[in-house]
């Protein structure tokens, strides 16, 4: 049974570590070998951490899976906060979880971006997207007004700031007030009933 061990196994491990793992079914044996090996590893790197995350992230398509790209693109940022990636990765994360319908804490993340990487090229975004949220998803007009504000304030001249100022003016008003019915003259293009 033994001989399904890999030759390694026997050059890398000394003879008492071999011989408590012979104790155990040679499958035991083997798993403890390999989770020794990867203690040994090195710590994956901020971009492994990263691309991992991208990749869960491209790949997701449950809200699990969301909040599962979401915890890896934050781990990112709490393993390496001086990262270039971080800022990144903390509003990669607060992308995810808005995905996730997590919606409470992707607030929470756009403002750990915005507090800790202020100068960031998302943090607009960021805050644009907080005020969508608490606008179009959690229906606080309230907050959603003071971040808009908040917005114009900080970022008047934003490619955003024209979406800022129409969810002000727009704000509460039912969507047929908003989008302007259009009136088709059938005779016009030729249609006859």
């Amino acid at each position: 049974m033994l001989h399904i061990l890999p030759h390694a196994f026997y050059i890398h491990t000394s003879v008492p570590f071999r011989r408590a793992l012979f104790q155990l079914s040679p499958v035991c044996a083997l798993y403890f070998w390999i989770a020794s090996l990867t203690a040994c590893s090195p710590a994956p790197t901020d971009k492994m951490l990263f691309d991992a995350a991208t990749d869960s992230a491209n790949a997701a398509l449950t809200p699990a899976a969301h909040q599962q790209a979401a915890t890896l693109f934050y781990k990112v940022y709490e393993s390496y906060p001086a990262s270039s990636l971080a800022g990144d990765a903390v509003f990669q994360s607060a992308k995810a979880l808005t995905s996730a319908q997590q919606l409470q804490q992707a607030i929470e993340r756009f403002a750990v971006m915005r507090e800790k990487f202020p100068s960031h090229k998302d943090a607009p975004l960021a805050l644009f997207l907080t005020g969508f949220i608490y606008n179009n998803d959690l229906q606080d007009s309230v907050k959603a007004k003071e971040v808009y504000q908040t917005f114009l304030s900080q970022y008047p001249a934003h490619e955003l700031a024209m979406s800022a100022r129409f969810e002000l003016e727009t704000m509460g008003k039912p969507p047929e007030e908003v989008v302007p019915k259009v009136q088709l003259d059938t005779s016009a293009h030729g249609v006859h009933h």
